[in-house]
Formats: structure tokens, sequence, C-alpha cells
């Protein structure tokens, strides 16, 4: 993954989990990924962007709807 990639994708939840979907296809079907991704907006605290105790080996991704994985920007889960 080049640098470009990487801090692209640090603020787009679609490309972690498809990096997600790769590393599991690259070590199993029995893995478990957790990801560790804070991004900030407008000088505010940083907070978190995917859920740090959800399993994204297990994500799915629907993409005209929510994902539970996915934070409200706010520090917790957007209720959809």
């Amino acid at each position: 993954m080049t640098y470009k990639q990487y801090h692209t994708m640090c603020t787009h939840p679609d490309m972690i989990w498809q990096y997600c979907q790769f590393l599991k296809k690259e070590y199993g079907d029995d893995i478990e990924i957790y990801v560790n991704n804070e991004v900030s907006l407008n000088f505010r605290k940083s907070v978190p962007l995917i859920d740090l105790e959800y399993n994204m080996a297990i994500a799915e991704w629907h993409l005209f709807s929510h994902e539970e994985w996915i934070m409200d920007g706010l520090g917790g889960r957007i209720n959809s």
C-alpha cells in the first residue's frame, strides 16, 4: 500500500472495509480484525471513526444504508 492510499483510507470507512476484506482473504476466514482509527474535524478532539470493539472480518458493507461499525463522530454509534 502506498502512502497516498494509506492517507486516503484513514478517512474513508469503505476503503477500510475493503482493506479488511483483503486481509481476510489473504490470511483466512478464521481471523479477527480490529481497527484503531481516529479522526478530527475542525481542530476538535480526535474520536474513533470505526468501533474499536467490532470485528471487521465479519463486517458487511451495504451501499445505501448505515453500517453499525461506523461511529457518529462524537464517540458513539449512529442509531438507525
